[in-house]
């Protein structure tokens, strides 16, 4: 029997270390949780983890490796991603143990997980967040492949109480990766989910004509930052004041030859600043960056990982809200 919950609740927080964008959709929850008076204990690995205690200092943290896929250099992603299943199931498992002990220790009253479907519990409520309800797995992955896939995920989800899905309905700006809901999972839309809104507006970043923001997974992300430098270094040189965000925790601030300002990690208010004062901004098709565009009224260039079927639709159905979607292979000529 699961415990009930009660009022000012312990809620243990963790989040896929995939990039940054499940740690910055899930500080947007941890916000509104820490508002209404809940305890909320952190856990995870990685840069998801370092970016979840910069931004909140005061909350209690804790280890939990999480399965950080490796992306191919290529476009046969799923090819790649593939050969990982075995030790995603085998860190699926061993985050399920350290989850159960983790709750007993820390008297944890609710688990909440950002697309880690082993961090959850037999004797709390647990709750998963995502989008991915019928995941499109890759580009030119089999269609067999896909139907296995989807199966799993689903009988995963149906494990925990509920599936929030950040969306402002079921459908809506994830489209058929959320609608309709699979048998047996018990899916509600939550709105969209942005730290944004919890930041403050910021004064003195001055205009810039081109904003660059990368996200997602080694080793495309770093393509990506090569590409949006070589694209930004050839505006800078006629004028242009560009501005490459990373959202890596390596990387340090820098200014490129030819005038191209680079940032490792942008806090929310800078990002917001700057999103705001961009006249024209190049990213992934990342979801957790598009609700961050939604939830600012701003349009973009979006280039999707090569391979990685979910952004590649999430690009195209993008258009209809006025976004442009360009190949890795076309950014150049942006």
């Amino acid at each position: 029997m699961k415990r009930g919950v009660r009022s000012g609740r312990r809620v243990l927080v963790s989040v896929l270390d995939w990039g940054l964008g499940h740690a910055t959709r899930t500080a947007a929850v941890v916000s509104r949780l820490v508002g209404r008076g809940d305890e909320v204990v952190l856990a995870g690995s990685g840069e998801s983890l370092a970016f979840l205690r910069r931004s909140f200092p005061g909350l209690a943290s804790e280890s939990l490796p999480s399965f950080s896929p490796r992306l191919s250099g290529g476009s046969r992603q799923w090819l790649a991603l593939s050969l990982q299943v075995p030790w995603f199931f085998l860190c699926i498992v061993r985050e399920r143990w350290l989850t159960e002990r983790l709750v007993r220790r820390k008297g944890v009253d609710v688990v909440l997980s950002d697309n880690r479907y082993g961090v959850r519990s037999s004797v709390v409520s647990s709750y998963v967040i995502t989008h991915q309800l019928h995941p499109h797995v890759s580009a030119g992955c089999p269609r067999w492949v896909e139907r296995v896939v989807s199966w799993v995920i689903c009988r995963m989800l149906s494990r925990f109480d509920g599936c929030l899905v950040p969306d402002e309905g079921l459908g809506g700006l994830s489209g058929d990766l959320s609608s309709p809901v699979p048998r047996g999972v018990r899916a509600h839309a939550v709105g969209l989910l942005s730290r944004l809104s919890f930041c403050d507006e910021s004064e003195g970043v001055g205009r810039v004509d081109w904003l660059g923001i990368a996200s997602g997974a080694e080793p495309q992300r770093g393509l990506f930052v090569d590409g949006l430098i070589s694209l930004f270094e050839r505006k800078s040189a006629t004028g242009a004041r560009c501005v490459v965000v990373c959202g890596d925790g390596s990387r340090r601030d820098s200014r490129m030859p030819c005038g191209t300002e680079v940032v490792g990690i942008a806090d929310g208010v800078f990002l917001r600043a700057l999103i705001a004062n961009a006249s024209q901004i190049v990213c992934r098709s990342g979801y957790s960056t598009l609700m961050d565009l939604r939830y600012m009224g701003r349009v973009a260039f979006l280039v999707p990982t090569p391979g990685q079927a979910e952004q590649e639709y999430l690009a195209g159905r993008m258009e209809r809200w006025g976004f442009t979607s360009v190949s890795q292979a076309e950014m150049q000529q942006i």
